[in-house]
């Protein structure tokens, strides 16, 4: 199934010049996981591009959580190949197997460390609340 570039396009020309710009042009060209581009690569781009920007690697990464939050389906690959678009709805899946195990990963992280909090405080720690929906 090919992707529906016009609403990416429409979408992209909305946003105004500058890094979110950059970063959902960098992300349109590369299309499918065998596309993606590291991070690395985008983050040394949008450095030499807009050398006023402070801390440009997590500004990057705020675009491409900016970008998801609007409806963009930005993969990124666990094993380091980068951000690409998803163009199938293997990649989606694949892609979101990871991001939602990558969740449940931190959610074990705190619960373990409620546990040593619970017995260096001495006192109960509020549960993690985790919502759905």
């Amino acid at each position: 199934m090919a992707i529906r570039n016009e609403w990416y396009l429409t979408y992209m020309t909305k946003l105004p010049a500058g890094l979110e710009r950059f970063v959902a042009q960098q992300i349109l060209e590369h299309r499918g996981k065998d596309m993606a581009i590291r991070r690395e690569r985008l983050v040394a781009m949008a450095a030499s591009r807009f050398s006023d920007i402070q801390e440009v690697d997590r500004t990057v990464r705020r675009a491409i959580e900016k970008l998801r939050e609007d409806g963009w389906l930005v993969g990124m690959s666990h094993n380091g190949d980068g951000y690409y678009l998803i163009t199938s709805k293997e990649e989606y899946e694949t892609f979101r197997d990871q991001y939602v195990k990558r969740a449940y990963t931190i959610i074990e992280k705190a619960n373990q460390m409620d546990a040593v909090a619970r017995r260096v405080f001495s006192e109960p720690i509020a549960p993690i609340q985790v919502s759905l929906f």
